[in-house]
């Protein structure tokens, strides 16, 4: 199916925005890397912190799997026909951008959840100084970014009865 010009303009961003957020992860590793593996913060009670840490890293992934279970149901109860987007556009590129805004708002908190996973093993790096508290987390969550929470609203709408 054809779209519009207009239609690829506006769904351009959620691209932009999903390629950040999946290079950012890869900045944070080669900041953690370039500094080195030492702990970067001298913490007496690193050990405490680990054991809430750890697992806190990991619990965003599962967040973000079961966001991600009901996003279609959650998408489609958004409507873009009141977006300062819709003005101006033909009746059927209206059609095809109806659920764009809840895909967008849906798909960013989607990548933040799933970024601030990596995040807390970035963290975690800085007080002990191990390498693979932000490496684990930070491999899953360039998984979910890139191979299962890759943005399509093309194919997203396709899959839609669009009324």
């Amino acid at each position: 199916m054809q779209y519009s010009q207009d239609v690829r303009k506006i769904v351009m961003p959620i691209t932009i925005i999903w390629l950040a957020l999946s290079a950012s992860l890869l900045v944070y590793g080669g900041v953690l890397f370039y500094m080195g593996k030492t702990s970067m913060i001298d913490i007496n009670g690193a050990g405490n912190l680990k054991t809430i840490l750890i697992p806190m890293s990991y619990l965003p992934f599962l967040v973000t799997f079961i966001f991600y279970k009901k996003k279609d149901a959650i998408i489609r109860s958004g409507n873009m026909d009141r977006s300062p987007y819709a003005q101006g556009l033909n009746d059927q590129d209206k059609n095809t951008l109806k659920y764009y805004g809840s895909y967008f708002v849906v798909h960013v908190i989607m990548w933040a959840i799933n970024e601030s996973g990596a995040i807390l093993g970035f963290v975690l790096t800085f007080v002990t100084g191990n390498f693979s508290y932000y490496l684990y987390p930070a491999i899953i969550a360039l998984f979910l970014n890139l191979v299962v929470m890759k943005p399509n609203y093309y194919h997203f709408i396709q899959g839609k009865k669009l009324e």
